[in-house]
């Protein structure tokens, strides 16, 4: 690779989209990423835009108009890749072709003849973090400095009040033969047979999804977690909690409370058959549950592992990322999302404005005096069950799990899922059928727990001892169940209060046997 003396060599994006079917080199301030993808060939490619002082942004009146050059990558192996740290850093292309495609101006980095290097956005340091082997471009510091300078005054930003208009770039089908497929690679809104958007309106939450309908990433906006429904496939814009060690699982959040679910099941057999409290088959370590929000619905989503499963690479813990076309399902009442072929992750920035928007509306939650008050449970929760401590300020089960001390006592919102045993007649302890002896499994938008009623407590929760017919009522009601033709039970809990204290089991082992209770709890019969 030829040396330069200046770095003049470096065109202006604005000039770059004139050279068509020429080879030029770039730097620009990276905007959008998405992770690397192996295709349905040998190969793996990437995606990416970037925008420099020539080529970012125009005001008028009406509009502000986005503009940024696509650039797509491919490449040998995944390492040969951009590992780009963050949105906003800086990156120098070496002998990318530039040409058309449906109208379209876009560079095409060759796997054997292009270079790259990446440098920290905001930083002075003159040192790529990455770079490929056959860099050879010496002297970008003029260049370098300059787009860090214009960056200094450039506020970098989804634009999610924008008109769709406004975009130059409609659609990007590029069709490299190193893909191996016939189906469009898009930007941003990367997803098969649907529309370019480079996500100028505003993403939603996981809830507002109707039943078994397609999202179209890029038509409309991505979803809060609180607006989803079952089999849909949603875009979403999500915090990575915690990626999960072994599996191919992400733990993501939004600061929203996906929507409650209808449970169905054999009461019968909740013995042998129980109501899992996780989507694991394990739960997770306490260490772990203490790093997520103590607000908000923690999802589980399914993702390709390693480099040479296919679908899109995990990225890392802590990231904001805009997952594209993922399958929104859920299984024993419990939500998760599972990746296709179509799935695309883009990584954001902590300063796009779909991302502030999510974390104001944590914080304003959090703020508010009934902040921990699952969302669907407004105004406020049924009044099947009193409590003595109604000025006590609501918890969250996630609070309950993470609390500091093994035993304390806790005011909550929650659902009653499922009672262990099901069959009223046995409710009272084997050993004393004065007593009652019932597992209520709790959730909330947050966890899942075990809550037991036992003796005195039981009491007070019944209001005394019923019939086996007074007592079938009262569960029917807590459980919110519908019966179906087949014996099992379709099931709508009502939003309730309760009383929670917890305790442990083994002194010499207080945190690995600790166990709830509910109390100071009475069903209005």
């Amino acid at each position: 690779m030829t040396s330069f003396e200046d770095d003049k060599c470096f065109l202006p994006i604005r000039d770059a989209i004139l050279a068509i079917n020429q080879k030029v080199n770039l730097i620009g301030m990276i905007s959008e990423f998405g992770t690397p993808q192996k295709s349905k060939g040998t190969d793996y490619f990437c995606t990416l835009k970037i925008m420099d002082e020539s080529y970012h942004i125009y005001d008028s009146a009406k509009t502000r108009k986005f503009y940024g050059l696509v650039v797509n990558m491919f490449a040998t192996s995944i390492e040969d890749l951009p590992q780009i740290n963050s949105v906003g850093d800086i990156i120098c292309f070496s002998q990318v072709l530039m040409k058309t495609h449906d109208g379209i101006t876009l560079a095409s980095y060759s796997k054997k003849g292009s270079s790259f290097a990446l440098f920290t956005g905001k930083s002075r340091s003159l040192i790529s973090y990455q770079s490929s082997s056959n860099f050879r471009l010496s002297n970008f510091k003029k260049s370098l400095s300059r787009l860090r300078t214009w960056m200094l005054d450039f506020q970098l930003d989804s634009g999610l009040d924008e008109s769709l208009d406004s975009l130059p770039l409609r659609e990007i089908k590029e069709k490299e033969t190193d893909l191996g497929s016939n189906k469009p690679l898009l930007l941003r809104g990367m997803k098969n047979n649907a529309t370019f958007d480079s996500g100028l309106r505003e993403s939603l939450l996981l809830g507002k999804m109707k039943n078994k309908t397609t999202f179209d990433s890029g038509l409309k906006e991505p979803l809060l977690l609180r607006e989803i429904s079952e089999n849909q496939t949603s875009d979403l814009i999500l915090h990575v909690s915690e990626l999960s060690k072994g599996v191919k699982m992400l733990y993501v959040w939004d600061g929203t409370d996906v929507p409650p679910l209808i449970c169905q099941s054999v009461l019968s057999t909740e013995v042998e058959n129980p109501f899992p409290l996780q989507f694991e088959e394990l739960p997770l370590p306490r260490e772990v549950l203490c790093t997520f929000p103590s607000v908000g619905t923690i999802m589980r989503v399914m993702a390709a592992k390693t480099k040479n499963e296919g679908g899109p690479l995990v990225p890392n813990s802590g990231t904001w990322v805009k997952i594209l076309c993922i399958l929104c399902k859920a299984r024993f009442g419990l939500w998760y999302g599972e990746c296709t072929s179509s799935t695309k992750l883009w990584i954001l920035s902590n300063e796009d404005s779909s991302v502030t928007q999510r974390q104001r509306i944590s914080e304003e939650r959090l703020s508010s005096v009934s902040g921990r008050m699952p969302y669907s449970a407004f105004p406020g929760p049924s009044h099947i069950t009193e409590i003595n401590h109604e000025n006590v300020p609501n918890c969250t089960l996630m609070d309950v799990l993470t609390y500091k001390e093994v035993t304390s006592k806790f005011k909550c919102v929650v659902r009653v899922v499922a009672m262990c045993p099901g069959q009223v007649e046995k409710f009272w302890s084997p050993e004393d059928s004065d007593r009652y002896m019932v597992r209520f499994t709790l959730e909330d938008p947050t966890a899942r727990i075990h809550a037991y009623i036992y003796a005195e407590d039981g009491e007070n929760f019944f209001d005394g001892f019923h019939s086996p017919e007074v007592l079938t009522n009262a569960r029917n009601r807590l459980l919110g169940i519908s019966e179906t033709d087949d014996g099992a039970t379709l099931r709508n809990p009502p939003w309730v209060q309760c009383c929670l204290k917890s305790y442990y089991v083994d002194k010499s082992n207080p945190w690995s046997t600790r166990n709830y209770r509910i109390f100071h709890t009475r069903l209005v019969l």
